[in-house]
């Protein structure tokens, strides 16, 4: 019988969908239909056999920032098929639908955390960027406080607090532009409200912390889930702030950069950093996800052909002609580099530079070429420390 995507018709639907993505993920479906429900009834898709739901996802509209720009973003979560359904690639079909969808609706790029690699790469998606996480004894960090003071967040800061962080996120290749779904998950888990905590100077908020405490009480965590300074005082004032939970709290937790200004800052190496996952990203719109990104200011342009299997419109010869920082896309161009969809999203994130593309037979082009790609594509590398 043919699958159909769609919407839920009603709460039988939510509640099948429950039920499937907690049998996926091992968890209680009654949270399932919690998640569901923050994340908006409007953004649930459905797979159909008939009259069955066989699977689900939830779509996240966002944005990503690279080169100091904001591109539209479709993220996906709780990708799940029923466990008498699988093995017939009903998750792919969701998956290639939902983008199709996205791409007709002006999205341009779509990310996701997988549980797996073989069905992403299989609707084009690539490893892109990482997600790090970072933790330290509470007794080693810099207790120097500094001249500012730390106060409460309070709901009227909300505003300062979301400009704060797309002024610093707008400079982090990766990080997300947030939408309510993610915002509300920096705030918030469904089960705890974190508290939220500022440092202000004489030109208000200078940075934000949203913390909560975690664990036994000889084990307890002292987890940081949205942080973010604008000034060395404001860095400086927090992490000692953080220093002093140290007589009832053992370790700092939080998801950031590698190369953090606060791991950076530190005097000795009391950071341990991890690898906490990989995400993945897939281009939707070639001529427009190349045109909606910022780029060093450079004036190069370089031809090349896409071969993209499952968005067939995105295939053919393009010329990227780039000058002040921003980009025209058009068809045509000689085929300088030649790669496919999976290649051009390492590439575009700044996860992978055209030589090691090359070398991993990814990418062929001439070493002219590929010196005025990776010029194009060069920056810090790419990460995001919001999960979704």
């Amino acid at each position: 019988m043919t699958i159909q995507f769609g919407s839920p018709r009603g709460e039988d639907d939510l509640a099948a969908l429950g039920g499937i993505l907690g049998w996926a993920f091992g968890f209680d479906p009654a949270d399932a239909l919690t998640w569901l429900d923050h994340g908006g009834l409007v953004n649930v898709r459905l797979a159909r056999r008939g009259e069955r739901v066989v699977g689900g996802l939830l779509e996240i509209p966002m944005g990503q920032w690279f080169g100091g720009r904001s591109v539209p973003l479709l993220g996906l979560a709780g990708v799940g098929v029923a466990p008498e359904a699988r093995g017939e690639k009903i998750a792919l079909s969701l998956v290639l639908d939902t983008l199709k969808a996205a791409r007709r609706r002006g999205l341009l790029l779509s990310a996701l955390y997988p549980a797996t690699l073989t069905l992403y790469r299989a609707a084009g998606y690539e490893l892109a960027g990482h997600r790090y996480r970072v933790t330290a004894a509470l007794g080693d960090l810099p207790t120097a406080r500094g001249e500012l003071d730390v106060t409460l967040l309070e709901p009227a800061d909300t505003p300062a607090v979301e400009a704060l962080y797309s002024r610093v996120a707008r400079e982090r290749p990766g990080y997300l532009d947030r939408g309510p779904y993610v915002w509300q998950r920096a705030r918030a888990s469904r089960k705890e409200t974190y508290r939220g905590f500022a440092v202000r100077g004489g030109g208000g908020l200078e940075g934000y912390a949203y913390l909560s405490q975690r664990g036994p009480d000889d084990q307890r965590e002292l987890a940081v889930h949205d942080f973010l300074t604008t000034t060395a005082a404001a860095l400086r004032r927090f992490t000692a702030f953080f220093a002093e939970h140290r007589s009832t709290i053992k370790r700092l937790s939080l998801h950031t950069s590698a190369v953090a200004p606060l791991v950076f800052s530190a005097p000795e190496r009391i950071f341990r950093v991890e690898l906490s996952e990989t995400w993945m990203l897939r281009v939707l719109d070639v001529e427009g996800a190349l045109m909606a990104r910022g780029y060093p200011p450079i004036d190069t342009a370089v031809d090349f052909e896409l071969s993209d299997r499952t968005l067939p419109e995105n295939s053919g010869r393009y010329r990227l002609e780039v000058s002040g920082g921003r980009a025209h896309v058009a068809p045509g161009g000689h085929g300088d580099v030649a790669l496919d969809e999976r290649a051009l999203a390492a590439l575009y994130t700044g996860f992978l530079s055209p030589a090691a593309l090359a070398s991993a037979g990814r990418l062929q082009g001439e070493p002219t070429a590929l010196a005025r790609l990776a010029a194009l594509f060069a920056g810090a590398p790419p990460v995001m420390p919001d999960f979704f």
